[in-house]
């Protein structure tokens, strides 16, 4: 019965599609109908939509029967919905276009719950990849939310609806009324101001307020010009409306069925960046990376030789693919098993900084005079976090490199070694390389300047700017929370970080680590580079009679305990963080054994389930009272709820404590010397001692931590 009633609906809606279509192009010689509802680059992604909604484009006037063959194309049966990219006109894309794309993308995505299946589906969507790249991205920021414009939106027909004389009559007018009156004039001049900057697309208009060029109430008036302008509110008022109309036909409520979503409902999700499509951003790597390498498989005929222009033109790096090599912690007792075998590389040791990691990844073109001679120049460099995440207050370091780096007698022959790979070999022939330099940003700063948490340290001396080291030295620290706090903020440069380098790597090496080459440097040979760049820029620094903001991180081979153990002595009357080993071996993008970290003091990250409130004696501004203060906080290590109330000042106590919501549900760094176990008798003891002696008493042992202090305070999680 289902199946005769789906086939008597279809009858009738290919009727209905032949008749209005003919019924369109005799009004389009009389009348001009509104084309906010649906494009006409829209007719060929969506299957049914409101046909006296549609505009025919130019090329279609002058052709009235390829004016009828595409206007047809919006009642085709084909319900698939299969986007050809390929086949499609040259012309730009609306918004409107943009959000049908995504539509058909989402329905046909939620429609499988097969991870090859939805591969195969994005896959088609190539011409999406750049907004999918920008939505996908962890470390964009949009800056509006959905419920701000949903409520700005309201407002608007609020104010639309005093203006027709809809609003309560008064005799005399409030001042309340007054108000909303000037407030209703000023959202109506904010728009007509931002009339004449409207965007074109749904990522150039991300672009603007992920820059926050336009932000507040400015970026709400943008916004809804934007969908005003390209008919996305007026198809989001159709396919919502009608419902309670009796004299509907089924036909006109399969046609709004079929725009669900609607329109405006996935710009929401563009906006909160929460698609709900049923896909990742490792599926959609996944899924573009195999598109590209079946595009350049074929001769280059065809729809796969457009595909492959088009991602030639402009590839979009999706965060998953940016991997960077992590460490894992080491304790005393294993020390000894990383000299055990004598076959194994030697290991390189060097101290621990207590910065951010930064990546500099530099973009080289080489480039000729017209004696032939040839050199490279700095095309663009940009900083980057561990995971990715662009710095924006590193302009200084970034200067920096791109000044000296092409003077570094070591580049040409770093390059040419480095040609042989395939990808290699293209960009040289493209005259173009890249460069990461791998290394920590600090902030040093004398023991009486930096912030209470790096008091304990008693860091390297930097001498004074004539370069005398004899005359002044100044003991510095290492300032974690001060880096922590400015590297972050917008609109602000550090005027002078510090930029400690302990890896150079080329493309290749960064991205390929996974291949099997023999040819791929060991951490040694990368060493020979990196010490070589940061002389030179030592000695230009020298020169200057400044110090340099690229600094020289030593490393020291350890071939025994005893080795580490002196390091490590030294470490201690330092008061460095702790140690780093590297084993000399090729790179490798992952958390991996190559790399060990030894710290006297460990830490981990937590998220905050609740706060201890209590009354305090603090100091605020000079002044000793009795205050409403956070007391401690609480989190869970191991099953066990620990609470940390060391580290905090006095001015954070008392704001947490107003607001727990300022720190419950953050994650946060917790400093601890050592784990402790609570066994079944009640009696406490350290993890070293606890392990030898619990056997088959796993389950009831309770951990906890040993003088944990609060180093760090993040947002919903770690960001940089």
């Amino acid at each position: 019965m289902l199946d005769h009633l789906q086939r008597r609906s279809w009858r009738s809606l290919l009727v209905t599609a032949h008749t209005s279509s003919a019924g369109a192009r005799v009004a389009s010689s009389t009348t001009r109908t509104p084309a906010r509802a649906l494009s006409s680059s829209s007719a060929r992604k969506e299957p049914l939509a409101r046909p006296l909604k549609c505009r025919s484009s130019p090329q279609n006037q002058s052709n009235p029967m390829g004016r009828s063959q595409r206007r047809g194309l919006h009642f085709s049966h084909d319900l698939t919905n299969r986007p050809g990219p390929g086949t499609l006109s040259a012309h730009k894309a609306t918004p409107l276009d943009e959000v049908t794309r995504l539509r058909e993308l989402i329905n046909r995505a939620n429609a499988t719950n097969s991870k090859l299946s939805k591969e195969r589906i994005l896959s088609e969507f190539d011409d999406l990849i750049p907004l999918l790249a920008f939505l996908y991205d962890p470390y964009c920021r949009l800056h509006v939310t959905s419920s701000a414009v949903h409520n700005y939106l309201q407002q608007r027909k609020r104010d639309e609806d005093r203006q027709s004389n809809q609003a309560p009559l008064l005799n005399r007018p409030s001042n309340r009324s007054r108000d909303k009156t000037r407030a209703a004039a000023l959202r109506a001049k904010q728009e007509d101001q931002a009339t004449e900057r409207i965007p074109a697309t749904l990522l150039e208009l991300f672009h603007l307020l992920a820059s926050r060029k336009v932000t507040g109430h400015e970026a709400l008036a943008v916004i809804r010009v934007f969908l005003e302008q390209h008919g996305i509110i007026e198809q989001h008022e159709y396919a919502l409306g009608g419902y309670d109309d009796p004299k509907m036909s089924t036909t006109e409520l399969f046609r709004k069925g079929l725009l669900r979503p609607t329109s405006l409902e996935i710009f929401y999700r563009c906006l909160d960046r929460n698609l709900k499509g049923g896909f990742g951003e490792r599926i959609l790597q996944q899924a573009f990376a195999a598109n590209s390498d079946a595009s350049a498989s074929t001769n280059g005929k065809g729809k796969n030789a457009a595909k492959q222009g088009r991602a030639a033109e402009a590839p979009i790096p999706f965060r998953g693919s940016f991997e960077v090599s992590l460490g894992r912690t080491v304790t005393r007792e294993e020390l000894p098993s990383l000299f055990a075998s004598k076959d194994t590389s030697k290991w390189y040791a060097s101290r621990k900084l207590d910065g951010v990691r930064c990546l500099f990844v530099v973009r080289l073109q080489k480039e000729f005079d017209g004696n032939g001679s040839a050199w490279w120049k700095v095309a663009s460099i940009q900083a980057l976090s561990r995971g990715g995440r662009p710095f924006s207050t590193l302009a200084v370091l970034e200067k920096e490199l791109a000044s000296l780096l092409p003077s570094w007698p070591g580049l040409t022959d770093l390059l040419d070694d480095s040609s042989g790979s395939t990808s290699s070999e293209s960009s040289a022939m493209s005259g173009m390389a890249t460069l990461i330099l791998d290394g920590e940003v600090c902030i040093l700063r004398p023991p009486e300047q930096a912030s209470p948490s790096a008091a304990k340290q008693l860091d390297a001396t930097i001498s004074s700017a004539e370069g005398d080291p004899a005359k002044t030295e100044q003991p510095v620290v290492e300032d974690f929370a001060a880096v922590v706090g400015l590297i972050k903020r917008k609109n602000y440069t550090i005027p002078e970080p510090a930029f400690f380098p302990f890896d150079l790597l080329t493309l290749d090496e960064f991205t390929q680590w996974r291949s099997n080459s023999p040819s791929k440097p060991t951490f040694s040979k990368r060493l020979a580079s990196l010490e070589s760049l940061v002389i030179s820029f030592e000695a230009n620094a020298r020169a200057r009679h400044k110090q340099s903001l690229i600094r020289k991180l030593s490393q020291h081979v350890v071939s025994s305990t005893e080795d580490v153990g002196e390091m490590l002595a030294t470490a201690s009357q330092c008061g460095w963080e702790g140690l780093v080993l590297r084993q000399d071996v090729p790179y490798e993008g992952k958390r991996s054994s190559a790399i060990r970290k030894f710290k006297e003091w460990k830490d981990a990250e937590y998220t905050v389930q609740g706060i201890t409130v209590a009354t305090m004696r603090l100091p605020i501004n000079g002044r000793f009272e009795e205050r409403e203060a956070m007391a401690a906080i609480q989190i869970e290590h191991k099953g066990a709820k620990v609470s940390v109330g060391s580290g905090f000042t006095p001015e954070q106590r008392v704001e947490f404590a107003k607001d727990p919501r300022k720190i419950a549900g953050k994650v946060v760094t917790v400093e601890y010397f050592d784990e402790s176990t609570t066994m079944p008798n009640g009696s406490a003891r350290s993890n070293a001692s606890a392990e030898g002696n619990s056997e088959g008493q796993g389950d009831k042992k309770v951990y906890s931590l040993r003088f944990p202090r609060i180093k760090q305070i993040w947002g919903e999680e770690r960001d940089i």
